[in-house]
């Protein structure tokens, strides 16, 4: 898979290790299959941490924000009722591990 961005795989990386900006559109491409795991991973985050200094271009729907609210107006209730908030974890697990497919 080829990415059309960067001057090349380790120029585009080391450039956005040192925070430069100018790697991450440029004309170059970068093979992606040629980067190491670690460095997939550390692209993956600089783009991501990058989209998520513009909220405004991925409006929730709303759909997605009545659902945020009433995940929080929940959480907000058990707080209050001193009732902890969100599902332990061991529970998390015992239900990925079960299959069981009620949200987790």
């Amino acid at each position: 898979m080829i990415a059309q961005i960067g001057s090349g795989v380790r120029p585009a990386l080391d450039a956005a290790r040192r925070g430069e900006r100018e790697w991450v559109m440029a004309h170059r491409k970068i093979d992606l299959d040629a980067l190491s795991p670690e460095e997939q991973l550390e692209l993956l985050d600089r783009l991501w941490e990058r989209l998520g200094r513009s909220p405004d271009l991925f409006p929730l729907t709303e759909p997605q924000r009545r659902e945020i609210d009433a995940r929080s107006e929940e959480l907000d209730r058990a707080l209050v009722a001193g009732e902890p908030g969100g599902i332990p974890w061991d529970e998390v697990l015992r239900r990925i591990s079960s299959g069981d497919s009620r949200t987790v």
